[in-house]
């Protein structure tokens, strides 16, 4: 299915994202039928890097492989509408998606990865997904921190 607004909710679930009631049903859905999570760390380092951190602590499912992937995104958005039903109207947006990467694989055991040039800053933040290669279900998930680094 492809709509707007549209939710997917851990790789599993949908529902309209103007309809909440069925938002929060997927959460919960979600949140119920899903197993263990990854332990998922972003570290601030250097000038502008990161380290990522992925937990081998549950058995990849069916032996498959995950992706570990660098979402970066605008905290804050706007968009003048110039056609359709809303035009003439501006529309705000929050944690607009601008760039999805593969940063490296998850196989069961640990995994640490250097990013250089990802830190967040007041306008964009990140976040690190690690799903299964099979479009599944999300295994594990951190926010990047606009922290300074431990070590400055």
């Amino acid at each position: 299915h492809s709509y707007t607004p549209q939710m997917v909710i851990n790789g599993r679930y949908e529902a309209v994202g103007s309809r909440d009631g069925d938002v929060r049903k997927a959460i919960r859905d979600a949140r119920d039928s899903d197993g263990p999570r990854l332990a998922v760390t972003v570290v601030p380092t250097g000038e502008s890097g990161l380290q990522v951190s992925v937990s081998g602590g549950i058995a990849a499912a069916n032996g498959t492989a995950a992706g570990i992937w660098l979402v970066r995104y605008l905290r804050e958005h706007t968009t003048a509408v110039t056609h359709g039903e809303n035009k003439d109207k501006i529309l705000p947006g929050r944690n607009v998606v601008r760039d999805i990467r593969r940063i490296g694989d998850w196989r069961g055991s640990d995994v640490d990865i250097d990013i250089e040039g990802a830190r967040p800053d007041k306008a964009h933040g990140c976040a690190i997904l690690v799903q299964s290669d099979r479009l599944g279900p999300i295994l594990g998930a951190a926010y990047c921190s606009l922290g300074k680094p431990a070590n400055s």
